[in-house]
């Protein structure tokens, strides 16, 4: 009986090794892939598109032309833009837009209020209506509105693709008026100034190079224009002043003012000023206010003030880190995740960062979205990819993200190898007839896809079992016969 438990014991033994067997092989099987994220967009934002900043005279027209720029989620659409079929882009985003001129106060609006300036429509029942995509509209530059940088705000009605829902934006156009009137002097009441009197304007006035960076160094070109027809002015003094007390503008040479002589009748005179943005100055425009104080020939004291404005930039740099990739490398089949960090290292925000991976027999599950980075900020970036082909497969990770105006820019891509194997399944080995059976060593794979030595296994329990079987069967006739002879 002792030799009958053992080999039972054994037995039992076997079976549980055949069971543990066949899950740990099931354990290489091929998981599936994780699907892509979405990430959701965010609600649509109207700008106006990039546009030299508008220059009008008191009393005269002034024409206003400019896209808009209409952003959601991650992606931008601009009114004026088209596809390779020569299709507005924006069409597949909007149904109605509608853009009117906003006056809430009228002392503060630049032009004359005039009703023959209805709303304009750019988009109706999903057709472009505005000319190359674009709002154009004629204004009168008040005459009595001070000289200087003045905000103009355009009310927007429109409703996306597919929706009955009307919504509304606001987007704000800064323009500049000269010719007008100045802060000084101020009039007396019921007395009118001698129309002989000179007037001393800002002509025009432009910054080289255009896009002014925070730390450097740039030329303030200005042209003063007297529009006297027949007087000239004298003793000119100009003066240049930061508006602030951080005084993140200012000339090179220290002094904020310079002299002029004079300017004869309806003459224009040209003035070169080397300036510097300071290396901390925020990414917005700064504004400087520039007083003129003359003579006219009767030695009669005049004084003007007209402000200039300054979009200054600070240097974006977005620093991207080394793609971290398995070190194991892949196998075809399975995806693997690309891991790596993104540090904003400049000092102005960061719009909408996004990164995609790229290569040959690479197959990405979507994007990663990072949103908007602020300075200083970071990110840790993981894309799930799957390879299509065996070898030494090489990609890049390309990011991209927009400043406050929309405008875009990309980051030098990062580069990454991945090493992708052919998963090893062996042929099944068979012997043939009158051969032993495989010795050690020797794994066949058949149709079920365990190993050959899960079935000896099993088999030799079988035996085992069919053997106390039989001996215990034997025991027992054994025993009756012996009680038979007894009785």
């Amino acid at each position: 009986m002792k030799h009958i438990r053992a080999w039972m014991a054994l037995a039992l033994a076997l079976l549980l090794m055949a069971t543990a067997i066949t899950p740990a092989l099931a354990e290489g099987e091929t998981a599936e892939p994780t699907p892509p994220i979405e990430t959701p967009a965010a609600e649509g934002v109207f700008e106006i598109a990039e546009t030299p900043t508008p220059a009008g005279v008191g009393g005269k027209a002034l024409n206003l032309s400019f896209a808009l720029r209409y952003r959601t989620g991650v992606h931008t659409f601009t009114t004026s833009d088209k596809d390779s079929a020569g299709l507005y882009t924006i069409l597949g985003e909007l149904d109605y837009l509608e853009i009117t001129p906003l006056i809430d106060d009228p002392s503060l609006y630049p032009f004359s209020i005039d009703t023959a300036n209805p709303a304009v429509i750019m988009i109706k029942d999903g057709a472009m209506q505005a000319t190359d995509g674009k709002y154009n509209r004629s204004f009168t530059v008040r005459s009595d509105i001070l000289n200087g940088t003045h905000s103009v705000y355009f009310n927007l009605l429109y409703s996306e693709k597919g929706s009955d829902e009307v919504k509304s934006a606001q987007v704000r156009l800064f323009i500049r008026v000269s010719g007008a009137i100045s802060t000084d002097p101020t009039p007396t009441p019921g007395v009118e100034r001698p129309s002989s009197t000179p007037k001393l304007i800002i002509k025009s006035f432009a910054t080289d190079p255009q896009e002014i960076m925070a730390g450097s160094e740039f030329d303030l070109n200005l042209e003063l224009h007297n529009t006297s027809a027949k007087r000239r002015v004298n003793n000119i003094k100009a003066t240049l002043r930061y508006d602030g007390e951080d005084g993140m503008i200012a000339p090179i040479s220290g002094s904020s003012s310079f002299y002029i002589d004079t300017i004869g009748a309806d003459k224009v005179h040209s003035q070169t000023i080397r300036m510097k943005a300071r290396a901390d100055a925020p990414e917005k425009v700064h504004t400087m206010t520039l007083t003129l104080e003359y003579e006219d020939p009767s030695a009669n004291a005049i004084s003007t003030a007209e402000t200039l404005a300054f979009p200054v930039l600070q240097e974006r740099r977005l620093f991207l880190d080394t793609v971290n990739v398995p070190p194991e490398g892949s196998l075809m089949g399975n995806s693997f995740t690309l891991m790596m960090d993104m540090r904003n290292m400049g000092k102005a925000v960061l719009y909408n960062v996004t990164a995609v991976c790229e290569g040959d027999a690479l197959m990405p599950y979507g994007t990663f979205f990072a949103g908007n980075m602020d300075p200083g900020a970071q990110r840790s970036m993981e894309l799930e990819v799957e390879p299509t082909m065996p070898g030494a497969l090489e990609g890049i990770v390309r990011v991209t993200y927009e400043d406050a105006s929309g405008k875009l820019y990309e980051a030098d891509p990062a580069a990454f190898t991945i090493f992708v194997e052919e998963p090893f399944i062996p042929e099944p080995e068979y012997p043939d007839k009158g051969e032993d059976l495989p010795g050690m060593g020797e794994d066949l794979q058949p149709a079920g896809g365990a190993s050959i030595w899960v079935w000896v296994l099993i088999a030799a329990a079988a035996i085992l079992l069919i053997t106390a079987a039989v001996l215990i069967a034997r025991k027992r006739r054994k025993r009756v016969e012996q009680e038979y002879e007894m009785d």
